[in-house]
């Protein structure tokens, strides 16, 4: 009797342990998930006041997340883009081709800054269209 109690406080020991893994896991992912929208906020706020033409620029400011000041990069994807309205109403069809369009601003840490990495877990921040 005193063996199946302490197999069954055996079990119970692992079932906590692997709960206990398993909440960090998540409270882990809740904070990334924090920092990264606090970073994407900062982001549209950035691209609304300044507009693509100074972001991409290389006017890009520091992420100021909690009592840390991050440095991103930068990185603008454009495309070519065409605009094709059909004719009709009594206007002839046209065709215009846009150059230039920015598709996706993507703001990355470098991987040396261990305080980014702590912060907003590996990977990019990534607005896209």
């Amino acid at each position: 009797m005193l063996l199946e109690a302490l197999v069954g406080m055996v079990l119970l020991g692992v079932l906590g342990l692997g709960l206990s893994y398993a909440t960090a896991r998540i409270l882990a992912q809740q904070r990334y998930a924090n920092t990264q929208d606090l970073a994407l906020g900062q982001m549209r706020f950035a691209l609304e006041s300044q507009g693509l033409q100074a972001l991409c620029g290389g006017a890009v400011g520091p992420l100021q997340i909690g009592a840390a000041q991050l440095t991103p990069t930068l990185q603008c994807q454009t495309q070519s883009v065409s605009v094709t309205v059909p004719a009709g109403g009594g206007l002839p069809a046209m065709s215009a081709p846009i150059t230039s369009v920015v598709t996706q601003l993507r703001y990355a840490t470098p991987g040396s800054d261990a305080q980014a990495t702590q912060l907003l877990g590996q990977g990019s921040v990534v607005i896209q269209q």
